[in-house]
């Protein structure tokens, strides 16, 4: 993590300042002020390496688990831009953290996709297994009996049965 840069202009202005208005303390005061000053500092300083030492550890712990989870070496590169991203927003995120975030953003990627092609799978078996009706100009005679005119006549009746034996 870089420290934010300061203008050498502003930074000198903001000493000045500090000057005078130690300029105008008690020795006591004084005295008071440059300890709570330096205990910022080393404060500060200790937090720093903290965040360092933990950052190390965390890296040093995802090259371990990147040598025995194919994942963890397949989503390496996107793994790290999570962090660094996160790390912008001022908030740390440990790697293996961010693994199963981007695993998981994978599998709910897939899991729509899926969704799409079952569907267009479905609909296809669907359209395979609809009876597609005959052509209307096709060789074979409809026999629908009496249901475009009515009741046979006799003599039709006759026609058609004339040929079979009771």
């Amino acid at each position: 993590m870089q420290a934010p840069r300061v203008d050498p202009a502003e930074q000198a202005r903001l000493a000045q300042i500090e000057q005078e208005q130690v300029a105008m303390m008690s020795p006591a005061q004084v005295a008071q002020y440059y300890a709570q000053k330096s205990e910022q500092n080393i404060s500060h300083r200790l937090q720093q390496m903290q965040f360092g030492l933990q950052e190390q550890a965390d890296r040093t712990a995802f090259g371990v688990l990147q040598q025995t989870n194919p994942l963890a070496r397949k989503y390496a590169a996107e793994v790290e831009k999570v962090v660094a991203e996160q790390l912008r927003n001022g908030m740390t995120v440990r790697r293996e953290v961010a693994l199963k975030y981007v695993v998981g953003e994978k599998m709910m990627e897939r899991a729509a996709a899926a969704g799409t092609r079952q569907g267009k799978a479905a609909a296809a078996r669907v359209t395979g297994a609809t009876v597609k009706p005959g052509r209307g100009n096709g060789d074979a005679s409809s026999d629908r009996g009496g249901r475009r005119g009515g009741d046979p006549s006799e003599a039709e009746l006759e026609r058609r049965l004339g040929s079979v034996k009771f």
